[in-house]
C-alpha cells in the first residue's frame, strides 16, 4: 500500500498522543515541522524524514475542519531553497514537546531561494477524533498577571 499524497497519516505515537489527551483533558500541541526531499515509494508511515532535511521551522496556522480532519498551514521564508528550485516531497509534524505526530508525501513543490512558499496539509483520521488539538499559534508568551498575591498558587 503507498500513502495517500497530500495528506498526513497519523504515526503510533501522534495516535497515542491524541487518546492520551482525549482521556485526560490535555490538548495535544503541534509546533514544529520538517520538509524533505524523499524521492521513491513510502508504503508506511515514517517516523523521521527519509530523504534530506530541507528546512524545519514552526507551524504557523492549525484549523480544525471537523471532529476528524486539521488542516495545518507552514510558511517556507525566502532564502530556503536553492536557485534552480528544491523539491519538496515529504513533510513531518511535531508535537510541542518533540514526538513525532504525522508523517505525510506530498506532490513534488518546488521552493526557489527567491520566493517564499506556503503549504498546506490535511490531517484526517477515523481512529480518534482530533478535536484535542491546541489551534493557538503565537511567537510569544505573555507572564499572567493577577490582582494581588494572595490569588498566586502556594509555591
Amino acid at each position: 500500500m503507498t500513502l495517500q499524497v497530500d495528506r498526513l497519516h497519523l504515526t503510533e505515537d501522534g495516535l497515542q498522543a491524541f487518546q492520551n489527551a482525549d482521556a485526560g483533558g490535555v490538548l495535544v500541541k503541534p509546533a514544529s515541522f520538517a520538509l524533505g526531499d524523499f524521492v521513491g515509494e513510502t508504503t508506511s508511515v515514517q517516523s523521521s524524514i527519509q530523504g534530506n532535511t530541507l528546512h524545519s521551522g514552526k507551524v504557523s496556522y492549525v484549523e480544525v475542519l471537523n471532529k476528524n480532519t486539521v488542516r495545518f498551514t507552514m510558511d517556507i521564508p525566502e532564502g530556503i531553497g536553492s536557485y534552480a528550485g528544491s523539491n519538496i516531497t515529504e513533510l513531518i509534524l511535531f508535537s510541542e514537546i518533540g514526538t513525532v505526530l504525522a508523517y505525510g508525501v506530498i506532490e513534488p513543490v518546488k521552493k526557489y531561494e527567491s520566493k517564499a512558499l506556503r503549504i498546506d496539509v490535511l490531517l484526517s483520521s477515523t481512529d480518534t477524533e482530533l478535536t484535542t488539538i491546541d489551534v493557538t499559534m503565537a511567537e510569544f508568551g505573555s507572564i499572567p498577571s493577577v490582582a494581588s498575591v494572595d490569588f498566586l498558587p502556594n509555591p
